[in-house]
């Protein structure tokens, strides 16, 4: 598996690349709970600098929705760390754009006092994402890291399924990441649940029990999870939990935690955790047995 990973990160890189190593936009992480929206967040691998103790890259955010006119579609940031423990980080610009046309865009902010610095809790999932964003760096100043030339990145692409007694289980390969490159300990995944009649019901009864309402869930057709597994041992947590409807509304939203847990043997979790390992050591399709 380890010989593999950087040729597989090579070919990543230039499929998410709209121009020839223009602008290398690697999928980082869902975000569900942002005043935007539910979004994908990329970070542009050719745009990370890193200067002594201090680092600086771009980061996208792509939203789900389709917003009206004045709201913003896409968002790209300037990001700086201080590599210090705690970690710390800034914004040092940020962009908003809008979807038609050619992505005008429609807010700018440039810093010229910039926001404080704010700390990273230690061994957090925010943590991972920089150690993770940082193996990409080059050695330079904060101004070498120059803002992306495009914005185009990929829409999931969702592969499968897998059928369960209550639903079908598919996995965006799009989202499959794994770090450290060289030797991975963690891969991430988003798949989705897609219930069928047994397993809508269920599902509508454990979000009824936890809002305590029994309205509201009449249309869940979908559960969207993102998860962390580790690679050698059999443990995840669950980043983001997200019930959706028929037409892919968000109805219920759960933000996972820190913490490890153990993987129910012959479980939808054993199976999604396969599936990643699957396709980081392998070019065949994920999953297939």
């Amino acid at each position: 598996m380890i010989r593999r990973i950087p040729a597989l990160l090579l070919i990543a890189l230039l499929i998410l690349s709209n121009t020839a190593l223009a602008a290398n936009w690697v999928y980082l992480q869902r975000l569900e709970g942002t005043r935007y929206g539910a979004c994908t967040e990329y970070f542009d691998a050719d745009s990370v600098i890193k200067d002594g103790d201090k680092g600086a890259y771009w980061t996208l955010w792509v939203v789900d929705r389709n917003p009206p006119p004045g709201y913003p579609k896409i968002l790209l940031w300037k990001n700086e760390v201080l590599l210090s423990t705690p970690m710390q980080k800034r914004y040092l610009e940020a962009y908003q754009y809008d979807i038609a046309g050619d992505a005008a865009v429609i807010n700018n902010f440039f810093y010229l006092k910039p926001f404080d610095f704010f700390p990273i809790e230690p061994d957090s999932m925010e943590e991972a994402f920089i150690k993770q964003i940082m193996q990409s760096a080059k050695i330079g100043q904060e101004s070498d890291a120059a803002q992306p030339d495009h914005l185009t990145v990929p829409s999931p692409k969702w592969y499968g399924s897998v059928e369960f007694a209550e639903c079908n289980l598919f996995w965006d390969i799009h989202s499959i990441v794994a770090w450290p490159w060289e030797k991975p300990t963690t891969v991430q995944i988003t798949v989705k649940w897609v219930w069928n009649e047994q397993g809508n019901e269920a599902r509508k009864a454990v979000l009824s029990a936890q809002s305590q309402r029994s309205k509201g869930y009449d249309d869940l057709s979908y559960t969207m999870v993102t998860y962390q597994f580790l690679t050698n041992e059999n443990k995840m947590r669950i980043m983001s939990m997200v019930d959706c409807s028929n037409d892919n509304s968000r109805r219920a939203l759960y933000i996972g935690s820190e913490e490890w847990q153990d993987i129910a043997i012959g479980s939808k979790d054993e199976r999604a955790r396969k599936i990643a390992l699957n396709w980081i050591n392998s070019s065949e399709t994920a999953g297939a047995e």
